[in-house]
């Protein structure tokens, strides 16, 4: 059983990477870059506690070569469910809320 912690005040700051981390851990992956840009594009993140920086996005961002992109959105798009929908005739006649 998985437990979900990121609505949890107490490991809020797990959920992501938090500005002290980016300044003392990834600066040297982040040389020559904007990071006022990085912070606009990939900060933000808030999980009852500070912002962070959303650990998928920053880490894509790096390995892409410092390309700015919605990496977290474009994989978590649940495009085979679009497709799915749209393949299947669902009848909700049956179903009662």
């Amino acid at each position: 059983m998985l437990t979900d912690i990121s609505l949890d005040k107490r490991y809020g700051n797990i959920c992501g990477y938090t500005q002290k981390d980016v300044e003392s851990s990834f600066l040297p992956y982040l040389d020559g870059v904007d990071l006022e840009k990085v912070k606009r594009w990939y900060n933000g993140y808030n999980f009852l506690k500070d912002d962070v920086y959303n650990p998928f996005d920053l880490l894509l961002f790096i390995d892409k070569g410092y390309i700015f992109d919605n990496y977290w959105f474009s994989t978590g798009t649940p495009t085979f469910l679009i497709k799915l929908i749209k393949k299947t005739t669902i009848s909700y006649q049956n179903y009662q809320t």
